[in-house]
């Protein structure tokens, strides 16, 4: 199909980094208040800047405006205890974008003619209070900007995978420690840096340090791009939406041909001996791909109904209080035929 042009592969790779983006929305945001937040972390984010997780982004709740309004200064709560007088977490999360960016897209002036001139409701396609195409592309990079901004908020806090700084370097938690290789994390974290979205193949495997056999099998899968070592992949529109950390993970496979390939590898997967397997090689995709699926769908299920410890003590108790309800029942039905 991807030989006959039926099916673009760039777009499953394209769905691939948008269902588990591992690049931070705002980079320079990232590498500014990373070491700061990581310190933060282990205090479990306790102080009032870091509030603006548990609240709905100026980004969500103010879509539906032409143009969305910045918090003032002024207008910033400051707490009375904390010595450093730090604004509120929605304060400092609409200056991280205000006062953290360039602002070129878009002008102060030009921001303030459009509210001025045109209602909330003003659009491209409204009858009356209808926008020109050059303001409505302003007013978008401006929203692009802000919310990625609020985004790269949440991000720093929730979707950075931490690790304990010692004399020694970092060293993962005792909740991610492999415990078949001490040292490392169970997660792979650091992970490899890649600036090209890649498909895995028999000759790059080894680079990124993946498997093409056994239960981790990973020929085939997408490898996306990343610039940074701990950022844990996810959609990114979940991060304004629920303002804790998820993980998701498309496990599509794409067969290593002529147009997948990827054009850093060296090795001669594509040789006329190679290429006489490529019915074999689409088998074996396919296969992976299905007990892949297979073993996700098992654990999540399995993972959502699994006992947990409180659970069991719970239904311990019911089941002794359930004698006492018998004999409850008993007594009550007797005292009522007298």
């Amino acid at each position: 199909m991807i030989e006959q042009k039926l099916l673009d592969p760039t777009s499953v790779l394209k769905f691939h980094e948008y269902a588990h983006c591992e690049e931070p929305p705002v980079l320079e945001q990232y590498d500014l208040q990373r070491q700061a937040l990581t310190s933060d972390w282990f205090q479990r984010f306790r102080a009032t800047s870091h509030d603006g997780l548990s609240q709905v982004p100026t980004a969500v709740s103010q879509s539906g405006k032409l143009v969305p309004k910045f918090e003032k200064a002024s207008d910033t709560a400051v707490s009375q205890d904390d010595s450093s007088s730090k604004t509120s977490a929605v304060g400092q999360r609409d200056q991280e974008h205000s006062e953290g960016s360039p602002n070129t897209a878009v002008g102060q002036t030009d921001l303030q003619s459009l509210q001025a001139n045109h209602t909330d409701r003003a659009s491209l396609w409204a009858p009356e209070d209808r926008l020109s195409t050059v303001a409505a592309e302003a007013e978008g990079a401006r929203y692009k900007e802000r919310y990625l901004r609020q985004l790269q908020f949440v991000f720093s806090r929730v979707q950075e995978h931490q690790h304990l700084q010692t004399k020694k370097g970092l060293v993962p938690l005792k909740a991610c420690m492999n415990t078949r290789s001490k040292g490392k994390c169970k997660h792979g974290f650091p992970k490899q840096k890649n600036f090209r979205c890649r498909v895995i193949c028999l000759g790059n495997y080894r680079q990124f340090k993946l498997r093409i056999s056994g239960r981790r099998n990973s020929f085939g899968s997408i490898f996306g791009r990343r610039s940074r070592e701990y950022q844990s992949g996810t959609v990114r529109s979940f991060g304004l939406a629920f303002g804790t950390n998820t993980h998701a993970q498309p496990n599509y496979r794409l067969p290593p041909n002529s147009v997948t390939h990827d054009p850093d590898c060296t090795a001669q997967c594509l040789s006329p001996v190679q290429r006489s397997e490529d019915k074999r090689t689409l088998r074996i995709i396919c296969k992976l791909a299905q007990r892949a699926a297979r073993e996700a769908t098992g654990y999540f299920t399995g993972y959502t109904f699994k006992g947990q410890p409180v659970g069991k003590n719970m239904q311990k108790a019911a089941e002794r209080s359930l004698q006492f309800f018998q004999s409850c029942l008993l007594y009550t039905s007797d005292a009522a035929d007298e």
